[in-house]
């Protein structure tokens, strides 16, 4: 039977991990020895799990000078300023103010329901 070995960049990481404060498994923190507070794994960026908590998108035209006729999700989101998941509910339960074009299996909001909804919130 062959034996796995285990590459030098994992044991590196491993080795990082596992300090002296730190217990390599839950059977300690069962017995009682729990890591110190300040080797405790930090909490992950909001940003890297929610892409619309960033801001806006890269290249975003304002709606008034925009010459395209549908746009993408994040997009559309950033002008009515919803989360992208929130504009995907409304596609998918059909329940919200637009109605999105599929296209090529992806969403499309017309850029004239944007602009009207716009302006009939302001009004």
């Amino acid at each position: 039977m062959e034996t796995a070995t285990a590459s030098p960049l994992l044991l590196e990481l491993l080795r990082d991990y596992q300090t002296e404060d730190s217990p390599p498994c839950r059977a300690n923190q069962r017995q009682g020895k729990t890591p110190a507070i300040e080797n405790a794994p930090k909490p992950l960026d909001a940003s890297i799990l929610a892409p619309e908590a960033r801001g806006p998108p890269r290249h975003v035209t304002p709606l008034a000078q925009e010459t395209r006729a549908t746009l993408p999700t994040h997009e559309a989101a950033y002008h009515l300023n919803l989360a992208c998941q929130t504009m995907r509910i409304y596609a998918c339960k059909e329940s919200g103010p637009l109605r999105p074009l599929r296209i090529s299996g992806r969403l499309h909001w017309r850029t004239d329901d944007l602009r009207r909804l716009l302006l009939g919130a302001a009004a």
